[in-house]
């Protein structure tokens, strides 16, 4: 950049005014078909000023995919920035006012240039010496007694000060421990996603890994529910921060236990999440009522301990639903249980349906199953309304609580015709399947039918169970 700069002063000068710059030679014109695709680049697709978007247009995903490698696209004005510097220079230099004119005029642009950034120069003030992290003594310690720091959610910058993610990683790094939060330039958002999926199925499961120490704050303590619930743990409280470990196989003595269990904190955490809530055996109406329920599942899933239900309901006649009640069942042909859902504010559900208040349409249930039969379950939610009146709708979802499952092999069948109806290019052609079902392999009895695909490479395997039954007996494809 700066040779260019040089070469338009030395071999393009003209004499006379009047001429802002003569049209470039071809050994520029490489130079200036650059400035340009650069200025294309960092414009974008979304052309805005300031926060207004003027115009955005779609580009290949080929195209977006390579300029996404280089995040920031501002940053290639630099070249042309520079360029249109470097024409200043040259117009002033042939405006003929003459060397002390000339260069006082530049050292008045400098002048004018550092007050302008005066207050990046001076806004941080740099200390230096020995950190003190901002934070209680006893992280250290305590830090120093775990094989590993765990935060929920992991991969955040700022839980319960800005950007106190580094103060955590400074003690981790002072104790020569792993922490599962930290700054990088470039995120692998696949690994974080898989991290953060395993960290929710542990705790989803009532389990915390003997040996971590888990750290939260009270916007996410509902995560540990099962655990703190099932008096599976041991926590306390530090700064405002939430710290939990796993009662079991853990190397601390007895008296640093004893040195670590907070009280206070116990109770202080079971007044944010709640009491325990069941599913309790309870009469479930059997048919449709005339009022219908509009609703969404976000989550089903019965997992170890819980069942873990989340999503939204509404009547669809109300406009107003800020005294209404949602509980949810379960139920078969022998058995119904019922538990109140656990309020979870939407105001997302307000605005789509444009209605006056249906806030408290969400929930967010974190339901025990101590008192319900192995079995699997009919999925219904119940809205009660300000008049004390109920209405009752199946879901069209299953659970299968507590049971065991066998899974059987499958031949799986190419199917590139879902590869073709499917947008979004995914190849998907090793979808297909066909099983035969050998009454020698299962005892009699009916049994619900799932399918379970399990992703070998990443270790992770999900189940789902339709509305489908066999008898076995018989040879059934």
């Amino acid at each position: 950049i700066y040779y260019s700069g040089a070469t338009l002063i030395r071999k393009r000068r003209v004499t006379g005014a009047g001429r802002f710059i003569t049209i470039p030679g071809p050994a520029l014109m490489a130079l200036i078909l650059l400035a340009l695709v650069y200025t294309l680049f960092a414009i974008t697709n979304i052309v805005s000023f300031n926060d207004k978007v003027i115009v955005s247009f779609p580009i290949p995903k080929l195209i977006q995919s390579v300029g996404e490698i280089f995040r920031a696209s501002g940053r290639f004005f630099w070249l042309p920035y520079y360029l249109l510097l470097f024409l200043c220079f040259v117009r002033i230099d042939r405006a003929g006012f003459g060397r002390f004119i000339t260069a006082g005029v530049f050292l008045l642009a400098m002048i004018v240039q550092f007050l302008d950034i005066r207050p990046l120069l001076i806004s941080r003030k740099m200390t230096y010496g020995p950190y003190n992290v901002p934070l209680s003594a006893k992280w250290q310690p305590l830090i120093t007694e775990f094989n590993e720091v765990v935060f929920y959610p992991p991969f955040e910058a700022s839980y319960r000060r800005s950007m106190d993610y580094q103060d955590f990683c400074f003690l981790a790094g002072m104790a020569g421990k792993p922490i599962n939060t930290g700054y990088v330039a470039r995120l692998d958002s696949k690994a974080m996603a898989r991290h953060r999926d395993d960290l929710n199925a542990t705790l989803a499961g009532g389990e915390l890994i003997p040996g971590n120490l888990y750290i939260t704050d009270s916007a996410h303590l509902n995560k540990f529910s099962v655990v703190l619930q099932s008096n599976l743990t041991e926590i306390g409280l530090i700064d405002d921060y939430f710290y939990l470990y796993s009662k079991r196989g853990n190397s601390l003595s007895g008296a640093k236990q004893q040195l670590l269990m907070d009280s206070i904190a116990y109770r202080i955490a079971l007044k944010i999440i709640g009491e325990k809530v069941l599913f309790l055996p309870a009469p479930i109406p059997k048919k449709q009522v005339e009022k219908r329920i509009t609703f969404n599942l976000e989550q089903v899933q019965s997992k170890g301990k819980a069942v873990f239900i989340d999503g939204w309901a509404v009547i669809d006649s109300t406009t107003n639903n800020r005294n209404d009640s949602i509980f949810l069942t379960l139920s078969n042909e022998t058995k119904s249980y019922l538990a109140p859902a656990q309020r979870v504010l939407r105001p997302d559900v307000t605005n789509h349906f444009k209605k006056e208040y249906l806030d408290n349409a969400g929930f967010g249930s974190i339901i025990f199953n101590d008192s319900i039969e192995k079995g699997t379950y009919h999925l219904g939610i119940i809205i009660r309304d300000h008049l004390g009146n109920s209405f009752y709708q199946e879901t069209g979802s299953t659970l299968n609580v507590g049971e065991d499952y066998k899974v059987l092999p499958v031949k799986v069948i190419a199917r590139p015709d879902v590869s073709a109806n499917r947008p979004g290019g995914f190849k998907l052609d090793s979808c297909g399947f066909r099983v035969t079902i050998s009454k020698k392999l299962i005892p009699a009895g009916i049994y619900k039918l799932g399918l379970m695909i399990e992703d070998k490479q990443q270790n992770k395997k999900g189940i789902v169970f339709i509305n489908k039954s066999i008898t076995a007996g018989s040879l059934l494809k």
